[in-house]
C-alpha cells in the first residue's frame, strides 16, 4: 500500500508549515486533489491520515478535504477521448485497450493547509 508513504509525506509537509507558523499552531484543514485512477483511494488516504495523526496535538480536530477528479484518457486506435472509469481502461467507442494514459494520472496534489 503506497498510500502510507504518501500520507506520511503529506503529514511531514504540514508539520513543517505548522512549525514555520509558530509554536502554538494547529492544523484546521488539509485539502488534497486526488486523480481517481484505481491506484490511490481518497478514502484510504483519509483513513491513514486520521490514524497517523490521532496522537499528534497539532492535528486535533483537523479536517481533511479530498476532491477526487476523474482522469481523461485517449484511445490510440480511434482517438476517442473519455473518462477512465476502471484500472484497465477500455475505449467505449471501439473497445480497444490501446489507450494513452497521461503521466499525471496518478497525481495527488496538496491544495490547502489552513492553520489556527
Amino acid at each position: 500500500m503506497h498510500e502510507s508513504g504518501i500520507v506520511k509525506e503529506i503529514i511531514d509537509i504540514v508539520k513543517q508549515r505548522c512549525s514555520e507558523h509558530g509554536a502554538n499552531s494547529s492544523v484546521k484543514t488539509v485539502g488534497l486533489r486526488v486523480t481517481r485512477s484505481g491506484h490511490v483511494s481518497g478514502d484510504s488516504i483519509k483513513f491513514l491520515f486520521e490514524s497517523f495523526t490521532r496522537d499528534m496535538p497539532e492535528f486535533a480536530g483537523t479536517v481533511m478535504e479530498i476532491e477526487e477528479i476523474q482522469p481523461s484518457v485517449k484511445c490510440n486506435k480511434c482517438t476517442e477521448v473519455f473518462t477512465m472509469e476502471d484500472v484497465i481502461p477500455l475505449c467505449p467507442k471501439c473497445g480497444s485497450t490501446d489507450i494513452y494514459i497521461p503521466e499525471h494520472i496518478h497525481d495527488i496534489t496538496l491544495t490547502t493547509i489552513e492553520l489556527n
